[in-house]
């Protein structure tokens, strides 16, 4: 039975919601944003992010069964998060993140401005202080607090060495609009968005060889997951808009 680990889970509980997400690794990205928004606003309920315990293996269809059998049996309380994969469309008990927009939750996280902050965690790592213009004192949580030209500079710089690394890449020159909580914007290229998340995060290893100390599933997303959380407010506006609308629900 689907959820035999959760016997808890019918219990009507009026403030709290449980979220159903595809992986550990998502459990770690959603808590880690949720305790930063919670933070800062009130929220109608209370979010607890549950997984079946594969830490980076992702499983959609896990999320929907158990949602399912849940709301079936009376549990209101339940809502399931997932990844739109290009095929995924959200309906009342599920959400599709960054659905149309993003191929997975590994793409927001991999983000070029978190890898840049733990590249400045890691003394400066593939000459940023130099090519980017910080200091070596620079506070990497603080980059938040940069402007949009230098956001841009930072998403151009990463993007620039993909490119030189896989020039196929560079045949997409479409560009999209990335929102930030604290209403800072980019423009970047879309593939990088739509591309798979996990041939994504390969692709950064080879290119930023500082990534590939994590080569267990999953384990670079948990580690940016917590970089992304010190660099609030610049957090994924859409994994913001996706966690209010679970918690208002």
């Amino acid at each position: 039975m689907l959820t035999g680990f959760i016997p808890t889970l019918s219990i009507n509980y009026k403030n709290h919601r449980q979220i159903f997400v595809e992986s550990l690794t998502d459990v770690s990205y959603y808590q880690s944003i949720y305790s930063s928004i919670s933070s800062n606003e009130k929220l109608n309920h209370k979010l607890y992010f549950i997984s079946n315990n594969n830490r980076g293996k992702t499983n959609c269809d896990w999320v929907k069964q158990i949602v399912g059998q849940l709301r079936a049996s009376g549990n209101n309380t339940c809502s399931g998060i997932i990844d739109w994969d290009k095929k995924n469309v959200s309906n009342n008990d599920i959400i599709v993140h960054g659905e149309k927009f993003f191929y997975s939750v590994e793409n927001v996280i991999l983000d070029p401005v978190y890898l840049i902050a733990y590249f400045l965690k890691k003394n400066g790592a593939h000459n940023v202080y130099s090519e980017l213009g910080f200091q070596d004192t620079y506070n990497q949580y603080n980059i938040g607090s940069e402007d949009n030209e230098k956001l841009q500079q930072i998403w151009d710089w990463v993007i620039d060495k993909l490119v030189k690394r896989f020039p196929h890449l560079g045949t997409d020159n479409e560009k999209i609009t990335l929102s930030y909580y604290n209403g800072k914007v980019v423009n970047i290229p879309k593939w990088y968005l739509e591309l798979q998340g996990h041939e994504l995060g390969e692709k950064l290893k080879v290119v930023f060889p500082a990534l590939s100390k994590y080569q267990n599933e999953g384990e670079l997303q948990e580690h940016l997951s917590k970089i992304i959380a010190k660099c609030f407010p610049l957090i994924p506006q859409h994994t913001v808009n996706v966690l209010k609308k679970v918690s208002n629900e």
